[in-house]
């Protein structure tokens, strides 16, 4: 997912993206609880036909956006684990 903070954006800079990819415009520029509710339902649908086995394990930075009870009564549902890491640890990586 890739969040743009702005108002205003020019289509033409995202024409040719891959269809995979999941673009966000906030103005803040970062994610939000509906944000990462969206995130996790693209990721399963990006991986489900690709998996063998029922569990998935996804690593995500530990902001608490993630940890909404729809997020989690989502993950848990499809077999997704999460593992948290720190918050703005992934910024390191």
């Amino acid at each position: 997912m890739v969040i743009i903070s702005g108002q205003n954006l020019i289509e033409d800079w995202f024409n040719n993206l891959p269809p995979s990819y999941l673009l966000a415009r906030l103005e803040i520029g970062y994610s939000n609880n509906e944000l990462a509710l969206n995130f996790i339902r693209h990721f399963y649908k990006i991986i489900k036909g690709s998996i063998r086995g029922r569990n998935r394990l996804l690593l995500m930075d530990g902001y608490s956006s993630y940890n909404t009870f729809k997020v989690v009564t989502y993950v848990k549902k499809h077999n997704i684990h999460l593992y948290t890491l720190p918050p703005y640890t992934t910024h390191f990586l």
